[in-house]
């Protein structure tokens, strides 16, 4: 059920500037339309009839990018054209950790935020949507204009992959998926996905008495958090610790089996929680008090290794006794489990001018067990191209070692280089001292960014990416700082004034 009446309620009773309040109706109106990564069709039909009422010409494609064009107000035509971009999609994890449909998101406001209840919010990326659509509106002198909003960018950029070239012909393109107000990124890293299928080797349990003694062993409540922006926070990855203490277990319990291994959500997610389930092949007195032991000690060494994990939780369950025909071979959950930890994962190199920045990482995302195979999904990042080639050959080296296994390599990206020198640099730079008195932080993120396809489809461009407030992204707890939005607008506009000036 969509909450669009009643989070228009909400926003007619905050204690906020008026510019605040329209932006907000029109993210309310976003967040009322399902547009999770791959859902994003009615989102785009939404724009485009937006488009038609403003008699605004428009394009879309087959995977529902569209762009509008708002020719330049009378006196303004030879002003610099401007193209803002966002993307539509968001990452949509509701209040069961899983995939919702996000016409249903409710906002919640408190101590100055706008979170949603007990999902993701989306404001990453539907702030930016809903800076391009009152913009669209209107009411301010402009030179021509071009919007883009791009799709699936969550689950790899792939919208912009496809975007056609001949659709903007902008000088200055200025993104809005940046989450950190007073800086403005100026460059990000490339990034590839690698895909593995590993065919699962059965053993058979027939001749073993029945019914089996069958547990889990669950990792969970870990912070989790972005693979690019927090991969270098020490955030435990739950499918690593888990593949290390059941390798542990198959070890110190050589009548364990291994049923199954799960874990995470996304390869752009830090895992927070993964699950193991095991038999026992023979019956051993004590054997499950002993396996909690050790399971306990595993839980004080992880808490002790990783104090910010404070919510941490290693959980043994005993599971219905059942007739289980298979299990995995002890030589494939072997192979299974060192395979994850072999693979490079978390900060592989970090800037040599700036060792704050990451430079190179890999994160191992998700772990599925399927009727037939484990399926397992990594991402790795850098902002050097060679160090992308490079740890993918290293993760691909890894795999070859066991012959079985089956690799893709998907939604590759180069890295978007920075543009030091850019006059849109800097007259972002120029206009917000002008308006803050302040300095604005160029950054280089570890994060992707569709400008790294559009630099390779528009050289010629200057790209530049800001935003306001937005944090903790792709989790439960995102939230937009509620004073942050007017500020922001407001600059915005003076940068479109000051350009409007140039020729």
């Amino acid at each position: 059920m969509s909450h669009l009446q009643r989070n228009y309620q909400l926003i007619s009773m905050l204690n906020v500037e008026r510019e605040t309040a329209n932006i907000l109706k029109w993210f309310a109106l976003v967040s009322s339309i399902d547009r999770g990564s791959g859902r994003e069709a009615a989102m785009a039909d939404k724009i485009v009839t937006i488009a038609k009422n403003l008699n605004l010409n428009w394009k879309r494609d087959e995977v529902n990018n569209v762009v509008v064009y708002k020719p330049a107000t009378p006196g303004y035509e030879s002003s610099p054209s401007i193209c803002f971009q966002a993307h539509i999609d968001m990452v949509a994890i509701g209040q069961d950790g899983e995939d919702f449909d996000t016409s249903t998101i409710r906002f919640v406001a408190k101590q100055g935020r706008l979170y949603a209840d007990n999902t993701t919010l989306g404001a990453d990326n539907g702030i930016g949507v809903a800076f391009m659509l009152s913009i669209m509106e209107g009411g301010m002198p402009h030179g021509p204009l071009e919007f883009l909003f791009t799709t699936d960018e969550e689950n790899g950029l792939t919208g912009a992959k496809f975007v056609d070239s001949a659709w903007v012909n902008s000088q200055f393109i200025i993104n809005l998926d940046s989450e950190n107000w007073g800086e403005v990124t100026i460059g990000c890293a490339g990034g590839g996905r690698i895909n593995t299928a590993i065919p699962i080797d059965s053993h058979s349990l027939i001749g073993v008495s029945d019914p089996s003694t069958k547990f889990s062993i669950e990792l969970s409540n870990l912070l989790g958090g972005h693979s690019g922006d927090d991969i270098n926070k020490g955030h435990a990855n739950a499918i690593i610790e888990l593949a290390v203490i059941s390798l542990n277990l198959l070890q110190d319990f050589p009548s364990l089996r291994l049923l199954s291994f799960d874990g995470g959500s996304r390869s752009n997610v830090i895992p927070s929680q993964c699950m193991a389930t095991f038999i026992v092949y023979d019956d051993e007195p004590d054997l499950l008090f002993r396996i909690k032991l050790s399971v306990g000690a595993n839980q004080d060494s992880l808490r002790a290794r990783f104090k910010a994990e404070t919510k941490l939780t290693l959980t043994i369950s005993e599971l219905e006794k059942a007739m289980v025909g298979t299990c995995f071979s002890q030589e494939f959950a072997w192979d299974l489990l060192r395979i994850l930890h072999r693979i490079p994962n978390g900060v592989l190199a970090v800037n040599t001018d700036d060792p704050s920045m990451v430079q190179t990482s890999n994160n191992i995302g998700v772990v599925e067990t399927k009727a037939d195979q484990i399926a397992i999904t990594t991402l790795h990042r850098s902002s050097s191209n060679g160090d992308l080639l490079k740890t993918k050959e290293e993760i691909l080296r890894i795999l070859s070692d066991y012959p079985s296994v089956e690799v893709a390599i998907g939604n590759e990206y180069s890295a978007w280089e920075p543009q030091y020198g850019s006059k849109l640099l800097e007259y972002i730079q120029n206009s917000f001292a002008g308006f803050t008195g302040s300095e604005i932080k160029a950054i280089v993120i570890h994060g992707g960014l569709e400008c790294a396809h559009f630099i390779s489809k528009w050289p010629t461009a200057e790209l530049v990416s800001i935003g306001p407030n937005i944090k903790q992204i792709h989790s439960q707890n995102e939230y937009v700082e509620l004073d942050g939005i007017s500020p922001f607008w407001r600059w915005l506009l003076k940068l479109m004034a000051e350009i409007n000036q140039l020729k």
